[in-house]
């Protein structure tokens, strides 16, 4: 299953790229959201081979999911993959420079299923995919503006 979306942002592609890669606050995000985030590889600034370890509570249940940068070219693309109980998720965040204080962001999240549990669960999701999807480009929706008024972080 694939959620994605585009929003064209009045701001620098490097502005972009440091608000969509500023780690602390994704975590402190993430925090107030009620996962619980634990980096796994040290301090130092973020990059490919970075993970995180992020608990929470899905249907009741506790889970438990492993998140690495494998992509990072700075200004232009972050690449990351997230494992969780039989699903694996590739996620790919692209930048493109429209003008001098223009940039394109897309998202998109790749979700597929390595169990049978999973792709049970997978199936339910895509039963609820045009809500998904749509609250998935509402967030991006969210973030552009957020960066647009510097209020990101």
């Amino acid at each position: 299953m694939r959620l994605s979306a585009r929003e064209d942002i009045a701001a620098p592609i490097e502005e972009v790229f440091a608000a969509v890669t500023d780690i602390a606050v994704i975590e402190r995000q993430a925090l107030r959201r009620g996962f619980d985030v634990m980096r796994l590889d040290g301090s130092g600034p973020p990059g490919v081979g970075t993970r995180w370890e992020v608990a929470f509570i899905y249907r009741g249940r506790p889970r438990i999911a492993i998140t690495e940068i494998i992509g990072w070219d700075p200004g232009q693309q972050l690449l990351f993959v997230t494992e969780s109980d039989g699903l694996r998720g590739h996620g790919e965040v692209d930048l493109t420079r429209l003008a001098r204080s223009r940039t394109r962001l897309h998202f998109a999240l790749t979700v597929r299923p390595e169990t049978f549990r999973a792709r049970l669960l997978v199936q339910s999701l895509k039963l609820a995919k045009s809500g998904l999807s749509q609250g998935f480009r509402d967030r991006v929706a969210k973030l552009a503006r957020q960066i647009e008024a510097g209020r990101w972080g």
